[in-house]
């Protein structure tokens, strides 16, 4: 397991409602809405390595060519590889044990080079906190407070990752915090559910092992998550693993207690989290090293009325590369003044330029 072994103190300054004295705040960027990382092997400059900071996931993964790149050493699919010394910032991780496993895929749905995800265990020394509306990750020492009305107890699960029980349609539902997600709410499918827009085909998430399709509606009920409440809250199926992911947590502050399984979730707004509805041209994509494939077509969307097939590959949005599209995730992240998009398609390696409207498809 990875030991946290040492932290620089920070100006008492930086103290403030979410800030505790002490804590130190790791150098991070966002990615979509993806934490990055860079962390340095043996504190050498020239040896980093780009991590995906993932609390849903409950080991920590190193693609074997970046682990080539930093050891020398070669590393072969699902072997482990021992990290004796990591860096993050001021913040030391001692004894990092990684397992290989091809990325490729998950940086060409991220748009970003990625080295790694970086488990939620290597923070299982401190305290851990995700501050989506300041921007930063922070760590610390000291323990949450069981009785801050803000804290929730997480349910005992034997990776130690971050569980937490909502009531959902007046069930129990135990969900995944998984910052690797760009999801919002995924739960497997339930007739106790009740829909203000019934699941569509619309989604698509890319995994560690394989690309998952996805429907997504809109749920027509009352979600308390912390100290806040979801309104209506749009609700991806999955036959997998349920969790709320970033499309949710970027309004809170989250902070883990690992060793007490303890969360503190503050929100940083005022009111109900209401999501906005889901624009698009209902496409759905699988990222490949050529462009975006189209894996899934919603009936009746303007790709389909312009003909669009399964299959079509498409290689640039409104003139631009889609294999540069820098942490723009599958796609055109589309504005709510988008009317319409120009795609370049390749079919049969004939490529033509298709103005495709885009529609509210989930209001």
């Amino acid at each position: 397991m990875a030991v946290l072994t040492a932290l620089a103190a920070v100006s008492p300054g930086l103290a403030g409602d979410d800030r505790t004295p002490g804590e130190q705040v790791l150098p991070s960027r966002t990615c979509g809405r993806h934490i990055l990382v860079d962390m340095a092997l043996d504190g050498d400059p020239g040896r980093v390595l780009t991590m995906i900071l993932d609390t849903g996931a409950s080991h920590t993964i190193i693609d074997p060519d970046s682990a080539y790149r930093v050891t020398g050493r070669h590393l072969e699919k699902d072997r482990w590889v021992n990290f004796e010394k990591l860096t993050l910032g001021s913040a030391t991780f001692s004894k990092v044990k990684a397992r290989g496993s091809n990325l490729d895929h998950i940086a060409r749905a991220l748009g970003h080079p990625v080295d790694g995800i970086l488990g939620f265990p290597v923070f299982a020394g401190a305290l851990l906190t995700l501050d989506y509306p300041a921007g930063e990750v922070r760590v610390g020492g000291g323990r949450l407070d069981s009785a801050d009305p803000d804290v929730h107890e997480l349910a005992a699960d034997e990776t130690r990752r971050p569980w937490i029980t909502l009531q959902i349609a007046g069930r129990s539902r135990t969900v995944l915090i998984d910052s690797g997600s760009g999801s919002g709410l995924v739960l497997n499918r339930s007739s106790s559910y009740s829909w203000l827009t019934a699941p569509l085909p619309v989604r698509s998430s890319m995994r560690i092992n394989r690309l998952q399709l996805r429907e997504m509606g809109r749920l027509d009920d009352r979600v308390a998550f912390g100290p806040a409440e979801l309104l209506n809250p749009l609700v991806e199926i999955t036959n997998a693993t349920e969790l709320v992911g970033t499309a949710i947590l970027e309004d809170f502050v989250l902070t883990f207690d690992q060793k007490n399984q303890l969360v503190r979730i503050r929100y940083a707004g005022d009111g109900p989290v209401v999501q906005d509805a889901v624009r698009g041209t209902g496409l759905v994509f699988n990222p490949t090293h050529e462009g975006l494939e189209v894996v899934r077509i919603l009936q009746d969307s303007p790709a389909a009325r312009v003909k669009m097939r399964k299959g079509d590959l498409v290689t640039a949005i409104n003139g631009s590369p889609v294999l540069e599209r820098e942490c723009g995730g599958f796609g055109h992240r589309l504005s709510g003044a988008d009317r319409e998009i120009v795609l370049t398609v390749t079919h049969k390696k004939v490529s033509r330029d298709i103005l495709v409207d885009v529609v509210e498809i989930i209001p």
